[in-house]
């Protein structure tokens, strides 16, 4: 195992190999045939690159801030382009068809401090996961500068970033609904008040 989580050498080399191709200069779509989960490569990224991902359903050149709402935590609620250091959660954000989404979406990672795994939870109202409301869509790579990392109200750091500024990523990598591997295990919230 590598110091990217689950990579081996081989993988290692294979990721190396792609993104030497890239001209990061020009925000090149990557064309990527290897075998191996986008995850991992997305994953490989953040740590090789010292990158953020944003996931998004449009293809877009440069990305601007947007007013979140989350009522989870001040931090979740600024006009800021957000970004996370996890590809699991980026991927999530990037395969959400927003025409067909409405009402709460959840989405979440908790790390064991002992044993250093993460867990994830997403959830969504059971009207719309009954939609099917995935799509393909783009995690974008972005560097870090620029970008805040944000604290939970209690004063704990969270596991977005953000940027007050338009951002204007390094690359960009298509995903669809089967590179997400917690696709069939999204939970689903009662919408009835």
């Amino acid at each position: 195992m590598s110091e990217y989580g689950n990579i081996d050498g081989l993988q290692e080399r294979d990721f190396e190999a792609l993104l030497s191709t890239l001209d990061m200069t020009t925000m090149p779509l990557i064309h990527y045939e290897l075998h191996y989960p986008k995850e991992d490569f997305l994953r490989f990224i953040v740590h090789h690159m010292e990158a953020l991902l944003h996931g998004s359903g449009k293809d877009v050149d440069v990305l601007l801030p947007r007013q979140a709402n989350d009522d989870a935590k001040t931090f979740g609620n600024r006009l800021a382009v957000y970004a996370v250091d996890d590809p699991v959660l980026a991927i999530f954000y990037a395969i959400q068809d927003r025409g067909c989404i409405h009402g709460p979406v959840i989405s979440g990672r908790t790390v064991d401090e002992f044993l250093g795994d993460y867990s994830y939870n997403f959830a969504m109202l059971e009207e719309v996961a009954a939609r099917d409301p995935w799509s393909n869509g783009f995690v974008y790579i972005v560097s870090r500068d620029g970008f805040e990392q944000g604290r939970q109200d209690s004063g704990k750091l969270a596991d977005e970033w953000c940027s007050c500024t338009p951002v204007r990523p390094i690359a960009k990598l298509s995903v669809a609904p089967t590179d997400f591997r917690f696709l069939g295990h999204i939970q689903t919230l009662d919408g009835r008040s």
